[in-house]
């Protein structure tokens, strides 16, 4: 009688491992670090979250969650951008703006968000992103920066 409870018990422990990595087995970890840069701009965007696929009843369906960090450095001086008052920097699946009053403290501009799941099959499929860049000023332009 005590065999057949722990064969039972093995089988249940076999079945529930079997079907755990079954549910992970489509499970996609996402955390990369992409680089571009232009005349006057670096950047820095950095991707980490996941996705999954399953199967809810007979529908593939995907879900997932992460976060985006996007980190833009002008290349030259803080006194270079003393008359910049706007920069907009647009990426994908979100947009940063900056309007000051006074001149940028700082030549590193950096937004933070929740990323969708679309950039997260992207950038986990190597797919380039472009960025672009606009600022006015003394030496205000636009510049669209691809990065991988």
């Amino acid at each position: 009688m005590k065999l057949v409870k722990i064969v039972i018990v093995l089988c249940v422990l076999l079945g529930l491992t079997g079907c755990t990595s079954k549910d992970n087995e489509d499970l996609v970890e996402v955390d990369e670090v992409l680089l571009g840069e232009s005349d006057h701009w670096t950047v820095e965007y950095k991707v980490d979250g996941y996705y999954k696929f399953y199967d809810d009843n007979g529908t593939l369906r995907i879900e997932g969650d992460g976060n985006q960090e996007l980190i833009v450095t002008y290349k030259g001086t803080l006194e270079e951008l003393a008359s910049m008052r706007t920069i907009e920097i647009e990426y994908p699946h979100g947009d940063s703006s900056h309007t000051r009053s006074d001149p940028p403290e700082s030549i590193v501009f950096s937004h933070k968000s929740s990323v969708n799941i679309g950039t997260l099959i992207n950038v986990h499929d190597g797919k380039s992103i472009d960025i672009t860049v606009t600022w006015d000023g003394d030496n205000g332009s636009t510049e669209t920066i691809t990065i991988e």
